[in-house]
């Protein structure tokens, strides 16, 4: 879509992340660099936020930016948050937030709850990723889908899966339940198949069980630690099906990854998980219900067998980043209308 540049220059847009490409989600970055030449997106800096110049803000996970492992960065993280909500304030600056989760998945500090409490109450819209509701205290909703990753991998490489392996990748955090993927497959005792584990943890306890589980089983294998996109994709294409157990399932941007490789997906049933499952397809989304069990891995891996067609790629054509990039400009310029006016 062709329009017209602002009569006061581009909109500046300052997101929430940082541009780091070996750990960042690619899915800002994509957001950010699908823009057209009415919006220039920025990462976020410090000094961009208490004294820089920006029209709208698009908040991503903004509990990121009060956190951190050392004690002194948490207090500078305060002070400066404190400062740029206080700036934002009283300028009336355009708030935008994707709501990626409903709620933050690990509980912070009171401040942080507080401090986020009031930036909510300040928001001026908020983009939600698929129907199901939400609750916000202020502003406006909009529906705008999570893109595709298949762009950003296109150049890794596509190798063909092996028979019977399953696949968690991605952060190992509490709520994603991976310690209940290992008990599942423990029960399932089968020969014929093999579990993978990709992705960083901090937890101390639970790399230390991974190297004894190791030791004890050959079916058994992990890499707790970031990797590149091309092992990424390499691990996503030579699973059969990738797991991912989530205790609750709202959007997740890993189920769409494997779909944008070419690999099905098991998870946790909920609104989202089933509507999910309707745009893609019961060969592609596999859902199980309740804590999960070995049986569910082997009646999902044996029902994807049985639904496999000749189709080597999902329907993606409803995460199209153009016209995604397209309702967020919009909406950057419906809510920048009234400050730069």
């Amino acid at each position: 879509m062709t329009r017209r540049r602002h009569p006061g220059g581009p909109i500046i847009v300052m997101h929430t992340t940082r541009d780091q490409k070996d750990k960042a989600n690619p899915y800002t970055l994509m957001l950010m660099s699908s823009m057209p030449g009415d919006i220039k997106a920025v990462d976020f800096r410090w000094t961009r936020a208490v004294a820089g110049k920006c029209d709208v803000v698009h908040l991503h996970w903004p509990e990121l930016l009060l956190r951190d492992s050392l004690a002194w960065k948490r207090v500078l993280r305060k002070v400066l948050f404190t400062v740029m909500y206080l700036r934002w304030a009283a300028t009336r600056m355009p708030i935008v937030e994707t709501v990626h989760n409903i709620s933050p998945h690990e509980p912070g500090s009171r401040y942080e709850r507080k401090i986020l409490s009031a930036l909510s109450r300040r928001t001026t819209a908020w983009i939600k990723l698929n129907p199901v509701d939400i609750s916000v205290p202020a502003g406006r909703i909009v529906e705008i889908p999570h893109g595709h990753y298949r762009d950003w991998f296109k150049d890794c490489p596509r190798p063909d899966f092996a028979r019977g392996r399953y696949l968690f990748f991605g952060l190992i955090r509490p709520y994603k339940n991976v310690e209940g993927l290992i008990d599942a497959f423990t029960q399932l005792n089968d020969p014929d198949t093999s579990l993978r584990i990709v992705g960083a943890s901090s937890d101390p306890a639970f790399h230390d069980a991974i190297l004894v589980l190791q030791a004890q089983r050959d079916d058994v294998s992990a890499e707790c630690t970031f990797v590149s996109d091309w092992q990424l994709a390499e691990e996503i294409g030579r699973a059969e099906l990738v797991v991912l157990p989530y205790k609750e399932f709202y959007n997740s941007g890993a189920a769409l990854l494997a779909l944008s490789l070419g690999r099905p997906v098991l998870t946790s049933r909920s609104r989202a998980s089933e509507l999910l499952q309707d745009e893609f397809g019961k060969e592609w989304v596999l859902l199980y219900s309740g804590l999960l069990s070995g049986a569910d891995l082997k009646d999902a891996l044996q029902l994807r067998r049985e639904l496999q067609t000749e189709c080597a790629m999902p329907d993606l054509s409803q995460r199209e980043w153009s016209s995604i990039s397209d309702a967020h400009a919009k909406l950057y310029l419906s809510v920048s209308k009234p400050r730069r006016g």
